[in-house]
């Protein structure tokens, strides 16, 4: 059931991750899918901290006033990608190999839906895109978020100006330079099997965001989506007496 809001939209501690007359704080959610997301990708050989950025960055774009009041978060992974791709870019998120690059901003983009409709999405957040990184209150609220992130979960030397203005540039920018940059390097085209490694992370990414988002609204462990998930969590052995240790005690 979608609520209307119309306090807090600008407090980074009254952020929802998601809303239906219970309450995710969007801070909290994006902490537990980066360190699940971590943990998923360590037991599976590839890179933890790969795994964790995609995480702490996925759900950024939720941050959006709009969406915040409506709790309607259609389009946030669009958003969410181009800012991410934009910090990669200017290296506020630092990541040498070019692969690990892209595979953190594809497991964003890809983290809820199909191929297909993910570009259909993109189509229809053009404009609003646009909106959103004109408004400078917007660009406040998410230069705080990002700073945030930044500073409490990476070694990177933050700047809010900087950041801003980074992030006012999307209003000016075409999402078609992000997208079209996703599958390839240095003008060198990602083969098959470095894009199974980039589908690999977007898995990963979108396991973790299941399960803590389950658990994090409680009454939805019966479903049969989550039972898959769940049952693929305790199979790894000790990670799942890890997350609850880690993140559910007490």
């Amino acid at each position: 059931m979608k609520m209307e809001r119309n306090s807090g939209l600008y407090d980074l501690d009254a952020l929802y991750a998601f809303c239906d007359g219970k309450n995710e704080p969007l801070i909290k959610h994006l902490e537990e899918v980066s360190y699940l997301c971590g943990k998923l990708c360590e037991q599976v050989g590839l890179r933890g901290e790969v795994g964790s950025l995609a995480g702490l960055f996925h759900d950024v774009g939720k941050a959006i006033p709009e969406f915040q009041r409506s709790c309607s978060f259609f389009g946030h992974e669009v958003i969410s990608f181009a800012v991410v791709s934009l910090l990669i870019e200017n290296e506020l998120v630092k990541l040498e190999d070019p692969i690990e690059r892209g595979a953190v901003r594809y497991a964003i983009l890809f983290h809820h839906q199909a191929h297909r409709w993910v570009y259909y999405t993109i189509k229809n957040m053009k404009d609003k895109i646009k909106k959103y990184f004109s408004d400078s209150s917007i660009v406040e609220l998410l230069s705080k978020l990002v700073e945030y992130l930044l500073k409490n979960y990476t070694n990177v030397a933050v700047n809010r100006e900087e950041i801003k203005d980074l992030l006012a540039s999307l209003a000016s920018k075409s999402l078609s330079n992000f997208t079209g940059r996703l599958f390839n390097a240095n003008g060198k085209e990602f083969n098959l099997k470095e894009i199974s490694i980039l589908r690999a992370y977007s898995g990963a990414l979108m396991v973790s965001d299941k399960y803590i988002s389950v658990k994090a609204r409680r009454g939805s462990e019966k479903s049969p989506y989550f039972g898959s998930v769940n049952a693929l969590i305790k199979s790894l052995g000790g990670i799942s007496s890890s997350i609850n240790s880690e993140i559910y005690r007490g």
